[in-house]
């Protein structure tokens, strides 16, 4: 039995047998192997397949050709080693491997590996020893056409490598050198300035050589040029070439801008090539990123054929910009500012993991260059597919000085036309960021939701230009709200009135009953076209909110409670305390939503502690069960006893501990200091001592325990007060925002709809979709005004309107001059905002922050001045210096 029926018989994989049989060399086994489903191609570890090591071993012919025979190609490259079939054919060093690769069509006999095509590998590596198998495979690859004047990177061609090959004998160089010579045109003088016709020259006289070489420049000495950095040789050689082909011309242009040959690169974009043409997948704007040839990205920047579609240059720049790079030309830094300042490129660009320029400046913790986005108005509010903002890692500390740069003024700070100019640029998505449509309801508070949720930055809502864009929102937004919210207080109070009526139902209250019924109906009808308006606008957002499951509850009780169901007595009863209940829990959320401070430090202080109760109380649970079994053991048995004497009547259920359940209850509001210790009759002092560690644990330790952590609670939140209303007003913004757009920013298609889109943007979005000026104006000096871009021109100073007059300034280009309106034209202003002014308290932090920088300001040109002057004193020194050791040297 042979060894591969033995390896048979264990079911031996087919490409261990394959790599077996390959090491062995026999071709029996191989073919079995092959039969047995082994496959040729498949790469292992090394990302070498078993195709690629018969190629490069020697004596594996019939190997290779039974791979071959199995459709092993001939034409493909290995990406990981970069190396086609003719590569490793040719470090086997065998004729009979090549001539068997050489049978098919389509071998690519010119491809380059380490710089060296198949002949400068073979001519490389001769030798006294491999002389006649070399020669041989030499001699198939010329007859199949594989070029001889192709060099290598130093210009070495394969005659000039056997004529100087020292291991060689003069007869056996002549024998190569003259085949060459006939089978070749063999081109003896471009490269190397002649060297390998004077070679020949010296060491054969007797040969004849061919003439000059006289034919039209090739790509192949163009290309030497560039790579041995011989840009004057480049340049006069260049005026003669003449070839139309255009991936020759991608060629040059690609290793132009890898080699820094700027001079070459303006020849060759003269020639006007195809520069978004892709040369093995390389782009010429691409290249010249990576490589931070600064000229070659302004030159491809400023053409205007270039067509940038995915090739994230900033992004791709940003993560590169720590690389080590030797070459002299590379200056990633110099490359970033081209960028910025091109038109051409977005800075809200995504990569394949929706990761804009500013994630990386800030995952790479690159502040400078985070600096310069959010400077030119790099949006802080796009989230990758990790679910990640900008915001997130960023320094709170950069934010806060870079939205202090986003508050400036113009005009004379004691005229009427003083302004303080807030610039929203980052927190505005652009029409052109990804996802956003023109025409489509934007999110514009997804960055300042992310404030708000993280801890680090939360602090940044008090900052002026943050509370004035919430101020501008919530004018927008405001009246919906107090719409909805007396709306719901009229109805609230009218259900109570009718539940409590009907419940003490008698002649005198039937006109109340009749009145507050009709209105509970009126506002049982809104609930359900707000429910169901909401739902249509965003499916998504509403089922994820569980808000909106007890509205429909709420919505369903009052029906209950203005049809006359015939439900049972007490069943009755329970449905109108869960609806009065549910009412008043609907109210309190409304009320707790107003972004007021006091209303809003209450109502988060009655949250916080409620969850701190909760969590403590569900810790310390364990304790009240305990104690509760404990009592139902000592004293169930004992009021059984006595309830049999005395009777029902004379005692309560809950003073019984007669079930596990009703001790627990009992328990818990011993807990809050309601003992009845005089109706507790313990048969043993055993008990006495289980209920004094009851009143010293749970009463006196416990309890004081959960009113110090809400004394805790209560005193953070007041201290934080204008903060939590910041975040309140934020989350209700959010809460509305989300309404509109939905969940995930895709809007439902009735909002999509151009009637109602129209009137969902003029409420929602705070800029109309046709401006680019994301900014405001506020006016200090005439009660805090605030001027808002216009969509329109309109030059007039002054405008009455029957809603009151509209301040205008003289528009120029990008310039404010459009007082806020109300949202609706219907509606004026309530009492409870102020439409025409900014809050004060805002004015006031704008103004000292423009105070600090224009103090920051000064000491930085004093500072400057002072090193100006420093350096003068230093230069006149250094001539002072000079001139003494000039007339030094003269004595």
């Amino acid at each position: 039995m042979d060894s591969f029926n033995i390896c048979s018989g264990f079911k031996m994989d087919p490409q261990v047998a394959l790599s077996k049989a390959l090491e062995n060399r026999n071709l029996k086994e191989f073919r079995l192997a092959l039969e047995m489903d082994g496959d040729p191609t498949r790469m292992d570890d090394k990302h070498l397949s078993i195709f690629e090591r018969a190629l490069s071993t020697f004596g594996c012919a019939d190997i290779v050709a039974e791979c071959l025979q199995k459709g092993c190609r001939v034409d493909y490259i290995n990406r990981q080693l970069n190396r086609s079939p003719i590569n490793f054919a040719v470090d086997s060093k065998d004729p009979d491997i090549i001539k068997v690769l050489l049978s098919y069509k389509g071998v690519p006999v010119n491809t380059r590996y380490s710089n060296l095509t198949p002949l400068n590998s073979l001519a490389k590596n001769i030798t006294a020893e491999n002389f006649e198998r070399v020669f041989d495979c030499i001699r198939q690859l010329i007859h199949y056409g594989a070029n001889p004047n192709m060099p290598d990177q130093r210009e070495i061609t394969p005659i000039i490598y056997i004529t100087k090959n020292k291991e060689l004998e003069d007869s056996e160089k002549l024998r190569i050198v003259d085949f060459m010579l006939s089978n070749a045109n063999i081109d003896l003088d471009t490269f190397r300035d002649g060297e390998g016709r004077q070679l020949l020259l010296k060491k054969f006289p007797q040969l004849t050589l061919p003439k000059m070489f006289s034919s039209d420049v090739t790509i192949d000495a163009l290309l030497s040029y560039l790579s041995n950095e011989n840009e004057n040789r480049f340049l006069d050689a260049f005026k003669d070439y003449k070839s139309t082909n255009s991936e020759e011309h991608t060629k040059l242009l690609l290793n132009a801008i890898k080699h820094g040959q700027n001079s070459a690169l303006d020849k060759i974009l003269a020639i006007d090539p195809d520069i978004n043409a892709k040369y093995e997948g390389q782009c010429p704007i691409e290249v010249a990123t990576v490589w931070g040839n600064a000229h070659a990205l302004e030159k491809l920047l400023d053409n205007e054929r270039l067509n940038l579609t995915n090739e994230n240059l900033l992004c791709t720049i940003i993560k590169i910009q720590d690389t080590k790079n030797y070459n002299t030309f590379c200056d990633y830094h110099k490359c970033f500012y081209i960028l910025l300042e091109s038109p051409k490129i977005d800075l809200n660009e995504t990569d394949m993991f929706g990761s804009t320029p500013l994630h990386y400046a800030v995952h790479y913790k690159n502040e400078k260059f985070a600096q310069e986005l959010m400077k030119r108005g790099a949006y802080l509010g796009t989230r990758s597919r990790m679910l990640d903002y900008p915001i997130t890692d960023m320094d709170p500390e950069l934010l806060e000085e870079h939205l202090d740069t986003c508050i400036s003024t113009s005009g004379d700070k004691g005229s009427h036309n003083f302004q303080i100019l807030m610039n929203f640029k980052n927190l505005i998505p652009p029409n052109n960021i990804p996802k956003i449509k023109r025409n489509q309801i934007k999110e514009e508070m997804n960055p300042i939701t992310h404030i708000a949720n993280s801890k680090e930055h939360r602090h940044l809502l008090k900052h002026p230009l943050i509370t004035s864009f919430l101020y501008l929102k919530w004018h927008r937004l405001s009246q919906l709200f107090y719409m909805n919210f007396i709306i719901y207080t009229i109805f609230c109070i009218s259900l109570l009135t009718f539940i409590i009526c009907k419940f003490n139902h008698d002649q005198e209250t039937t006109a109340t009953m009749a009145v507050t019924g009709l209105i509970t109906a009126i506002g049982m009808i809104y609930l359900v076209l707000r429910e169901i308006t909401q739902f249509i606008i965003s499916p998504s957002a509403y089922l994820q909110s569980s808000i909106n499951f007890l509205e429909i509850l709420l919505i369903l009780l009052t029906l209950n409670a203005l049809l006359p169901l015939n439900w049972e007595p007490n069943t009755q009863r329970i449905l109108y305390a869960v609806t009065i209940l549910l009412a008043a829990v609907e109210l309190c959320l409304l009320v707790g939503s107003l972004p007021f401070l006091s209303v809003s430090t209450h109502m988060l202080m009655l949250r916080e502690v409620t969850m701190t109760f909760i969590k403590s109380f569900a810790l310390y649970s364990i304790f009240v069960i305990t104690f509760s079994l404990c009592f139902y053991v000592l004293l169930s048995d004992e009021k059984k006893a006595e309830a049999g004497e005395v009777g029902e009547e004379e005692e309560g259920e809950l003073n019984k501990f007669r079930t596990p359940f009703t001790a627990i209850i009992k328990t818990i509001v011993m807990m809050t200091g309601e003992f009845d210790a005089g109706d507790l009759k313990f048969n043993s002092y055993y008990g006495y001592l289980v209920f004094l560690v009851f009143i010293f644990f749970m009463s006196i330790v416990l309890l004081n325990l959960l009113n110090g952590l809400a004394v805790s609670d209560t005193q953070v939140i007041k201290s934080q007060g204008e903060l939590n209303g910041h975040l309140c007003r934020a989350n209700v913004l959010r809460r509305y925002e989300v309404a509109f757009t939905g969940s995930t920013g895709r809007a439902n298609f009735l909002v999509n709809q151009p009637p109602f889109r129209s009137l969902f943007k003029h409420i929602a979005n705070l800029f109309p979709p046709a401006t680019s000026e994301y900014r405001i104006a506020i006016l200090p000096n005439d009660n805090n005004k605030v001027l808002v871009p216009e969509t329109k021109s309109i030059e007039l100073a002054d405008v009455e309107t029957n809603g009151g007059h509209k301040y205008l300034i003289q528009q120029n280009e990008g310039s404010l001059e459009k007082q806020i309106d109300p949202p609706t034209k219907d509606f004026t202003c309530c009492c409870m905002l102020r439409c025409s002014g900014i809050d004060v308290r805002t004015v006031k932090t704008a103004l000292i922050i423009i105070n600090k920088s224009r103090q920051k300001n000064r000491e930085r040109l004093i500072e400057q001045e002072k090193e100006s002057r420093l350096r003068s004193i230093e230069d006149k020194l250094e001539k002072m210096c000079s001139i003494l050791n000039e007339m030094h040297n003269q004595n």
